[in-house]
This record gives structure tokens, C-alpha cells and sequence, in this order.
């Protein structure tokens, strides 16, 4: 997935499950290409498994084993904030020291239905609800390659990269709201992801922003 390492602990929270689910299919997407139904690649939390610790464990052993299809493994908790205290203390476990190419997703309505140390190990999500405007659509590659260019150069001499990668977290929240009312499709928001995925795992910004702009 979009990279953190492609978000190792992610956080999804939005009152919409529709929309929750949206923007893990990008992520899983961007991870892969992995589909979420009967893959043994994919381990999911809901309420037909319920939220209790011993699924938990469950999951902490899933991610101990190789992947079966894929090169990455993805563990799912849908509606996380129904996890019993004792399981969110048993996923300490994962997020303290994630397993190499595993990736752990908590779908919420509140991230703050949480306890703290599970979403101080987390990056945290909060979508956009369909109606809001947070902030504006700049990434539109421009058929000119020079324009490209230059667009690149313009974000390196304002941003540092940690501002980079907050730039890039607005671009995505943008991109996901567009995605939802239809405005645009689901390629720009999976580069965005993927192009802050390679910034975390220490690829040098300006090779990630011309592989955004440019591919």
C-alpha cells in the first residue's frame, strides 16, 4: 500500500462508512493491487469475526506468516472503535514493532473512541465529508513536460520535506473528497498516495514529485 513504509498503522476516520471504505480500496490498490475479498494476503476484523482479543490474536499471528499472493500482508479492523479494551492493548504488540511489508488499517467513525497509545502509534486519516472544502486540487499534471518541471521546482523551493509530505497528506484529503462526488477518477488520488509512500521510505522528494508529475 501507499507506502507508509506505506503506512505500516493508518487510522481511517469518517462518520461515512462508504466513504471509509473508498479510500481503502485506494490504499489497497495502491499496495499491490490487493483485493480485499477472499485474499489470503488479507486479514479482516468486523462484526462477523467480532472485536474481542482473541481475534486480535489472530491477527498478530497472520502478520507473523509470509505472504501467500502478494508481497505485502494487510490486516483490516472495520469499525476499530468496537474493539474491546483488552484488544486494542493486545495491538500495541503490532504497532510498536510492525512486521516487515504488513500493513495494519483501523476503520473508525472517531479516532478519539480509541485509547491514546493506539493512536499515538497511528497515522491519522480524517476525511473530508463530501460536502467540504478543506482545500483545493493543485496536482494536475499538465501534458507539457516542461510545465511539469517547473511545477516540481515550484514545490521544492517552498516546501522542505516534512512539508512536502503535509502537502501531500491536504492533496490526498482533496482528492479523496473530489474522488467521492465524482469529479475525478481514482488515478490521481492512488499516485498521491503512492508518491507520499516513497517520501517516507526515504526516496528523495524530487524523484517521488517527478514520478507524480511525470508518470
Amino acid at each position: 500500500m501507499i507506502a507508509t513504509n506505506l503506512f505500516p498503522s493508518t487510522i481511517i476516520t469518517n462518520a461515512d462508512s462508504s466513504q471509509r471504505s473508498e479510500f481503502l480500496h485506494q490504499i489497497l490498490k495502491s499496495l499491490d493491487n490487493l483485493p480485499s475479498a477472499n485474499n489470503p494476503d488479507v486479514f479482516a476484523i468486523n462484526d462477523q469475526s467480532g472485536w474481542g482479543i482473541d481475534i486480535v490474536r489472530q491477527l498478530i499471528k497472520f502478520f507473523t506468516l509470509k505472504p501467500v499472493n502478494h508481497n505485502s500482508k494487510v490486516g483490516i479492523i472495520y469499525d476499530a472503535q468496537n474493539l474491546e479494551i483488552a484488544a486494542q492493548n493486545a495491538l500495541l504488540k503490532i504497532l510498536e514493532e510492525p512486521p516487515a511489508n504488513c500493513y495494519l488499517i483501523l476503520l473508525v467513525t472517531n479516532a478519539n473512541n480509541l485509547i491514546t497509545t493506539i493512536k499515538s502509534r497511528c497515522q491519522i486519516m480524517q476525511l473530508p465529508t463530501a460536502t467540504s472544502n478543506q482545500t483545493s486540487l493543485e496536482i494536475q499534471p499538465s501534458a507539457n513536460l516542461i510545465n511539469n518541471f517547473a511545477i516540481v521546482d515550484d514545490i521544492l523551493g517552498r516546501f522542505s520535506k516534512p512539508d512536502i509530505i503535509v502537502w501531500l497528506d491536504n492533496q490526498m484529503i482533496c482528492a479523496q473528497q473530489q474522488l467521492i462526488i465524482g469529479k475525478i477518477g481514482p488515478e490521481i488520488l492512488t499516485k498521491i498516495i503512492k508518491s507520499r509512500a516513497m517520501i517516507t521510505a526515504n526516496v528523495d522528494p524530487r524523484s517521488a514529485l517527478d514520478w507524480l508529475y511525470l508518470s
